[in-house]
């Protein structure tokens, strides 16, 4: 199994929403492993998606991209960014697997696209075989988030190139119209377990620390905790804890 955030037994990661670079040194300094660029449903665009990846990992965080689908116009701006990984939303059955893994790895394995003049590719100090070997350090973490992926799930882990798979649990919710502490939510969560399980890395969205660490004991290998967006949300409440009352308007 690959670990998305390096050696580490367990990662805990962070979504970035926000176009604001200097916050990932606040999450590094905050402890967090690796930060996931979100341009599924952040504010990030193209340009503050490859400066967050550079601010990321000048501080020592591994960055991850999730991107908005499978298109290799949707992947290829944060492959050539010099991302660590990918975090692909929806991949609901095999072929869209395959589809992935093909614009994200260089033949023989896929048909990813390279340019030495990126940050991937050093800014043309990279050769060729440094180009292809880099890209083979590249992690990529399927969501499953519908039950269409759910009753793929052994096709989808037996693609080679698939590194790891994310619970998107917000999304699982919806698409299968059930609430999230029903049994047949647990039934399919059970069903991804079982299959990842000495296979592929799993991770899923925690609450805190001690909700990551419950996770971590039954066989995970990283969890997302919160964003820039809730963080600054919870830290703006608690300070106006024990304000006094508001006088009435008409008083």
């Amino acid at each position: 199994m690959v670990a998305p955030w390096g050696d580490r037994r367990f990662g805990i990661g962070t979504w970035s929403k926000l176009p604001v670079p200097e916050l990932m040194e606040v999450v590094r300094f905050a402890g967090y492993d690796f930060v996931v660029i979100d341009l599924e449903h952040g504010l990030h665009d193209a340009r503050s998606m490859a400066l967050g990846v550079l601010a990321a990992q000048s501080v020592g965080l591994r960055a991850f991209v999730r991107v908005l689908g499978h298109s290799v116009a949707e992947l290829q701006g944060a492959l050539d960014a010099g991302a660590d990984g990918v975090f692909v939303p929806h991949v609901d059955s095999r072929r869209t697997a395959e589809a992935v893994v093909a614009a994200c790895r260089f033949a023989p394995r896929g048909s990813r696209r390279g340019s030495p003049t990126t940050r991937f590719g050093g800014w043309s100090t990279s050769t060729q075989e440094e180009l292809v070997g880099a890209g083979d350090t590249l992690t990529v973490i399927a969501q499953v988030e519908s039950p269409a992926a759910v009753a793929a799930i052994d096709d989808i882990v037996a693609v080679d190139g698939i590194d790891a798979l994310f619970i998107g649990t917000y999304d699982l919710s919806l698409s299968s119209g059930v609430d999230s502490a029903s049994p047949q939510f647990a039934s399919h969560i059970e069903t991804v377990e079982r299959a990842a399980s000495g296979v592929l890395a799993l991770g899923s969205p925690a609450v805190d620390g001690v909700d990551a660490a419950r996770l971590a004991e039954g066989g995970y290998r990283f969890a997302m905790v919160g964003s820039d967006v809730t963080f600054l949300g919870e830290g703006a409440r608690r300070g106006l804890q024990g304000r006094p009352q508001r006088g009435r308007s008409d008083e």
